[in-house]
């Protein structure tokens, strides 16, 4: 009830639920009582740190300082407010929860941030040194469409951004954004097979960005694409992958 009421932000059903919750005194009594998992493993999860995070996640953030200031018990298992305010872009919470506790969050949040395209939040984190970024990051914001952020990140976290942000650039069918990665990234251009699912773009009707791969790799296709393109119903990708097949356009592999 408590972590309902928090996901909603409805603060003064917090309040009367939690004033008539159980106290840290009575969890950690009943957790020394208690054998096997299903008992414990129900205390951890109705401990105040899974409202807490709820609360961040949807953007309370009353119900975040209510919570945070009124709680006893300490019990952080599997769960990290902090965490949930980074990747669901709610900057103000993720602010004031590292000013109070002085809180990190975890590399998974960073890349849910840039699959979102929460700029604002990864600047914050970079500023703050708690940007912890793998080649996730770049490659979630790249096949989300997030421009900015993907370059943001490249600046950033360079060693980490060549193949995911192309990888990435490629499977949103952003041509806009592939071509920024094609100008900017470093990769093996004789190899573009590693970096390009044509199969699943010609599914998504996408023959802007296949005619693309083709006019810089000179790339071949197979009967596989024309499949992917008929089983979505991309009539206009069937017939250039089929008129145009011998006369340069596009070629079809047997």
């Amino acid at each position: 009830m408590l972590e309902l009421a928090a996901t909603y932000g409805h603060l003064d059903m917090v309040k009367w639920l939690y004033e008539r919750g159980t106290d840290s005194h009575k969890l950690e009594e009943t957790g020394e009582n208690s054998k096997g998992y299903i008992p414990k493993s129900w205390l951890y999860r109705h401990c105040t740190t899974y409202a807490l995070s709820l609360a961040a996640k949807h953007g309370h953030f009353e119900v975040v300082k209510w919570i945070h200031e009124a709680r006893m018990d300490t019990c952080f298992l599997f769960s990290s407010p902090m965490s949930q305010a980074v990747a669901n872009g709610h900057l103000a919470i993720a602010q004031w929860l590292h000013s109070v506790k002085d809180e990190g969050c975890w590399d998974v949040a960073v890349d849910d941030a840039a699959e979102n395209g929460n700029l604002e939040v990864l600047q914050w984190l970079e500023a703050n040194q708690l940007l912890i970024c793998t080649g996730n990051a770049i490659e979630e914001a790249a096949e989300n469409g997030h421009v900015e952020a993907v370059k943001w990140l490249h600046q950033t976290r360079y060693e980490f951004s060549s193949l995911p942000a192309l990888r990435g650039a490629f499977n949103s069918g952003n041509l806009q954004l592939i071509e920024w990665c094609y100008e900017n990234v470093e990769f093996d251009h004789s190899d573009p097979h590693v970096y390009f699912d044509t199969t699943t773009v010609a599914g998504r009707g996408r023959l802007d960005v296949l005619k693309w791969t083709h006019e810089h790799f000179s790339y071949s296709f197979s009967r596989a694409e024309v499949n992917a393109a008929a089983g979505n119903g991309h009539l206009d990708v069937i017939m250039c992958l089929h008129e145009h097949r011998s006369e340069g356009c596009f070629r079809s592999a047997s």
